[in-house]
Parts: structure tokens; C-alpha cells; sequence
């Protein structure tokens, strides 16, 4: 598939800026937790055994009320441990922006669905193949939608994620505008399944980019998206700047 850059979309030496994206993009899913450093690898850790927290405390079926209440009074220490801050993340702006070189490589550190540093995600094991961004996982009892079945608005945010890597293969990265997803048959839990997100044309600043999720051989869902791609001079310092304007409130904790 042959994929249409702007004359204008040249990074240093003249190479195209979709091309040193798509090379940013295969360094970063490579990535694994031995790359981080000490802080970074035991945030990971912390992550990783949140994620199984939450994995065993929406599929346990143990009537022992006494561990119950134990394992609780355990996260309430692990919480106040972490309590004295600071809060914050160490990167600004979104999946695109950091694409676009406007962020810093934290985005996929910390996205809910391929994050290593995310207890909220599967993740989702990611790579480039070709032209085609493809992402697995095994999703688990908390993503449960139907009985065994992944949650559909689940569905839709992973292919935001999968189409929106996908888009920036354009070399000029920009936001979702669009997302249609058409459900085929119920995705599983327990087992694998595979994102694919391929970009279809770019047309000015509309970037168009097409999907699937299978189980196997069995196609689940199929997406569409349409992106737009940022202005010139905008990009994740903007958007940082006017999330600071929006809301200078400090972290509230849930009740």
C-alpha cells in the first residue's frame, strides 16, 4: 500500500518524518521493563502487581471474609506509602502528539492499553509489521463485558489506540475525529486476540485509517477512523498549556 506524504514533511537530512516515525515507532514497542531505569522498572513492578490485584479481586469467588478484609487493610498501607507524593506524570500530551515528536516517549509508558506503567492495562503486546500495526493480548476477567466476552466500549478504545499508532504512519499525526466500529461476533476472554490498524489515504488534514480484531481466524470487529491531523504550530506543548488553563485543581482521591 503506498501511503501519500506532503512535499512539506521532511525531518532532518530530508528524510521523511513518517519514515523517523515509523523507526520511533518500532524502538518504542520493543521497549521492555529491563530498558527502564531502577525507578521506572520498579514502577513497573508495582504496576504489573496491581494489574493481577485487580485480575484476582473481580474473579475471586472465596467466601473468607477475614482475607477480604485483610488483603483490603494491605492496599490501604500501600496506599498511604504512596500518599506523600508528589503526583504527577513526567510527560504532557497524548499517543499522537508524542508521535509527532511535541512529547516525550512516557505516553507509551503509561497509556491504559499497551503502558507497562498502567496497572489499567492488558497490555497490549505491539509491533510493526509491514505497513500494519498489529497488537495482542489476552484480556482477563475485569474487561468482561457479556459473560467471557470483552466489554464492547472496550473494543472501540482499543482500536482508537491501534488506528491512532496506525495514523501516524502519515508522517503528520494529529487527533481522532471519527471512530466507527462495527461489532462481527463477541471477542473472548482467556484467550488471544489481534488488533490490526492499517492507514488507508490522506486527503489535506484528514487522515483515514481502517481496522480488525480477531480471535484466531474469527473476525470480531472491524473499525474505521478518521484523524486530523494538528495545525501547524499546534501540537502536546498546546494542548498542555490549555489543559493548565482548564483546570489548575490539585489530584482529588476517589471517595
Amino acid at each position: 500500500m503506498n501511503h501519500p506524504f506532503h512535499a512539506s514533511e521532511f525531518g532532518e537530512a530530508g528524510v521523511p518524518r513518517a519514515e523517523l516515525i515509523r523507526d520511533a515507532m518500532r524502538e518504542r514497542f520493543a521497549r521492555v521493563v529491563d530498558d527502564y531505569g531502577p525507578r521506572e522498572r520498579s514502577i513497573a513492578s508495582l504496576a504489573k502487581a496491581t494489574r493481577l490485584l485487580i485480575q484476582k479481586s473481580t474473579s475471586t469467588t472465596t467466601t473468607n471474609i477475614a482475607a477480604i478484609d485483610e488483603a483490603t487493610d494491605l492496599l490501604k498501607k500501600a496506599v498511604d506509602l504512596l500518599a506523600a507524593g508528589p503526583h504527577d506524570r513526567p510527560y504532557f500530551g497524548s499517543a499522537e502528539g508524542s508521535l509527532g515528536g511535541g512529547a516525550s516517549a512516557g505516553f507509551f509508558d503509561y497509556s491504559p492499553f499497551v503502558g507497562l506503567l498502567s496497572p489499567l492495562s492488558p497490555p497490549l503486546e505491539i509491533d510493526l509489521i509491514d505497513d500494519r500495526v498489529v497488537a495482542r493480548t489476552v484480556y482477563q476477567r475485569q474487561y468482561e463485558g457479556p459473560p467471557s466476552c470483552l466489554h464492547g466500549g472496550l473494543i472501540a478504545a482499543g482500536f482508537d489506540e491501534v488506528l491512532g499508532f496506525a495514523q501516524s504512519l502519515s508522517g503528520q499525526p494529529g487527533m481522532t475525529g471519527k471512530l466507527e466500529v462495527r461489532y462481527r461476533s463477541p471477542t473472548p476472554l482467556f484467550e488471544e486476540v489481534t488488533y490490526e490498524g492499517w492507514l488507508v489515504k490522506v486527503d489535506g488534514r484528514k487522515i483515514f485509517t481502517e481496522g480488525t480484531l480477531k480471535a484466531g481466524d474469527r473476525l470480531c470487529a472491524e473499525a474505521s477512523g478518521l484523524f486530523i491531523s494538528f495545525k501547524t504550530g499546534f501540537g502536546a506543548a498546546s494542548m498542555v498549556d490549555a489543559s493548565r488553563r482548564a483546570d489548575s485543581s490539585e489530584e482529588v482521591e476517589p471517595s
